[in-house]
């Protein structure tokens, strides 16, 4: 283990106020508030919607600038949230700021998860760090390559390995419920950058099919049957519509082809009705015949599905059965019994007791449910 990492792992065996302390003596104070007091108070005060700021930034260092008192308040740099929260300005002064690096940023907003049971920290950790960190480090694309974001690409640089080996260690210190929100965030924002071309191909090709949809009335309407004139239609309302790749038109011509070809046997085939009706007498009665034991296959592959999804729902969560409670049962209604049945003395509402497990997983939901039931008493 190098001494840069065992330094980050050093950092996050401190309690938060020493790890804030700590990082003081290292990078030195800020020397001045974040926000200019004026038009701060002018923001609370309903006139200004984006406040001032003062020329802090150390981005250049690679530092960032860490809002102490973000044990205390959600996106405390965020003008809009300061505002609805009703920040004071004190939680912007100089001395409630402190410079660290993108791994070091991380640490405290771990540290301020830990401290605080993931009422504040969990959030910045989950949609900023984790995605940041495995796509600098991890999976290593969209790396910065000038200005401040190499800057601090470089001040915290850390391999493949070590990054693991941050994550894992992390997972140590969080709750079960939390570890496990680690590794599913971690392996969503892998997966996301590796298969990201895939991934993008997907989207724009259901892009390209739904608009096909919203335009085919207008097609049908002009009552040709031009390829060419159709085909250009199609990819002048796309270009409108900002839908545009390098696959547009390939993927056009496609559904185009196939809507053109599907109409043309249509066209045929209610051509060849007319002249020759007791041949479709059988045919759909053929067919009528097909959808019936297609519907019937499609039931039975259905109540397969049911029964296994079932199955590995109890074998998960055994205890579950003993209530009514399917494999998709929502969020709300676990939170509901929960609540009903555990909570209801220990929190003034539902409402609070819901606010208090917001960054829980469904599963984690799930799990605690098992554990709480007593199967003798059910």
């Amino acid at each position: 283990m190098n001494k840069k990492l065992s330094n980050y792992l050093n950092l996050l065996q401190l309690s938060y106020d020493d790890a804030v302390g700590f990082l003081l003596k290292k990078y030195g104070p800020v020397k001045n508030n974040y926000f200019k007091e004026k038009s701060y108070k002018r923001l609370l005060a309903g006139e200004i919607k984006y406040p001032a700021k003062n020329k802090i930034s150390r981005t250049q260092d690679g530092l960032y600038c860490h809002h102490i008192e973000e044990n205390k308040y959600l996106n405390i740099n965020d003008p809009e949230f300061c505002k609805q929260n009703h920040v004071p300005f004190e939680a912007q002064k100089a001395e409630k700021l402190v410079y660290c690096d993108l791994i070091e940023h991380y640490i405290l907003h771990v540290l301020i998860t830990i401290e605080t049971n993931a009422k504040f920290g969990w959030p910045g950790v989950r949609t900023y760090f984790i995605d940041n960190i495995v796509r600098w480090y991890v999976v290593k694309k969209h790396l910065p390559t000038y200005g401040w974001q190499l800057s601090c690409y470089k001040k915290a640089y850390l391999s493949k390995t070590e990054t693991k080996c941050l994550f894992n260690e992390t997972k140590k210190f969080l709750p079960n419920k939390l570890a496990h929100g680690l590794d599913i965030e971690c392996e969503s924002s892998m997966y996301s950058y590796e298969h990201e071309d895939e991934l993008q191909r997907e989207y724009e090709d259901q892009m390209i099919r739904f608009s096909f949809y919203q335009i085919r009335p207008y097609l049908i309407e002009r009552g040709d049957i031009c390829y060419p004139s159709k085909l250009c239609t199609y990819l002048e309302y796309l270009k409108n519509m900002q839908i545009c790749s390098s696959r547009t038109e390939q993927v056009a011509q496609s559904i185009i082809g196939e809507w053109l070809i599907s109409e043309i046997k249509r066209i045929i085939e209610i051509k060849d009705r007319k002249k020759n009706p007791e041949k479709y007498v059988l045919l759909d009665k053929l067919a009528e015949l097909r959808d019936i034991d297609n519907r019937k296959r499609w039931e039975r592959k259905q109540l397969v599905n049911k029964q296994k999804e079932y199955s590995e729902f109890h074998s998960k969560y055994p205890n579950l059965q003993y209530l009514d409670i399917d494999p998709d049962v929502n969020r709300t209604k676990i939170i509901s019994i929960l609540y009903k049945n555990w909570y209801s003395n220990s929190f003034p509402s539902r409402r609070a007791y819901k606010d208090s497990v917001v960054e829980l997983y469904r599963d984690d939901l799930l799990r605690e449910l098992n554990e709480k039931i007593n199967p003798v008493e059910w």
